[in-house]
């Protein structure tokens, strides 16, 4: 039987579209959500200088979702650097622990997991050209970190971010009808930009292009 969960969010400022701290009761996952013009107030937060998983979300030209994500031991320092080298963002998730409990490795960790998880859910257009650093960590710190991560995935959902859900496929009932259509067949000039004209929306075609084995062109080609 599915238990129910407290969930408590701060609104740092009384503005609901403010800085905002999300954590769950009894776990040590904490979200800090903010807009990029609050940059300034997060930096002089003190658990925003922790090792942090951070997503930052925003649209591209067309108004398509997109995110990248990203690892730092100082959370905050490191997005610094992405005020003005990533300009579409202007939303950030920032998950931290509440204590000091974890570190670059663990933050590594949940990195890759969040790069992969949302590259393969396809909600948004990911960003990052690569997966993460592939870590090796203990097998108890494995299970901290995969406790971790569920608590990420459902604080992103709870704000409405669903960067880390599966669309589930509609079963055909009977009697209904599938339509198909054929067109003429196009010549795309890169992978992303193929990837882009079958889903409809921006995607980095280098890691969304995959075989039945999961490998992406990136791994097989660019890894060569």
């Amino acid at each position: 039987m599915a238990r129910g969960k407290v969930i408590t969010t701060h609104l740092r400022t009384g503005d609901p579209n403010g800085i905002r701290t999300v954590f769950i009761s009894n776990k040590i996952c904490e979200m800090i959500v903010f807009p990029k013009s609050e940059f300034e107030m997060v930096s002089k937060m003190e658990e925003s200088s922790r090792p942090a998983l951070y997503i930052l979300l925003g649209e591209d030209e067309n108004g398509s979702a997109q995110a990248y994500i990203g690892e730092s031991t100082n959370g905050v320092k490191r997005i610094y650097n992405h005020k003005s080298h990533k300009l579409f963002w202007n939303k950030c998730l920032m998950f931290v622990a509440k204590d000091e409990s974890i570190n670059k490795a663990d933050v590594q960790y949940l990195e890759r997991k969040a790069i992969d998880l949302a590259t393969d859910c396809a909600q948004y257009g990911v960003m990052n050209e690569q997966s993460g650093k592939e870590i090796s960590l203990s097998n108890y710190q494995i299970d901290i970190m995969e406790e971790f991560f569920d608590d990420v995935r459902l604080l992103a959902s709870f704000i409405g971010c669903p960067i880390f859900e599966k669309q589930e496929k509609t079963k055909m009932k009977n009697g209904e009808n599938l339509f198909h259509i054929k067109v003429r067949d196009y010549v795309l000039a890169s992978p992303s930009t193929a990837a882009s004209y079958c889903s409809g929306r921006s995607c980095n075609g280098w890691t969304h292009w995959i075989n039945d084995e999961g490998q992406s062109q990136d791994e097989l080609y660019r890894g060569e």
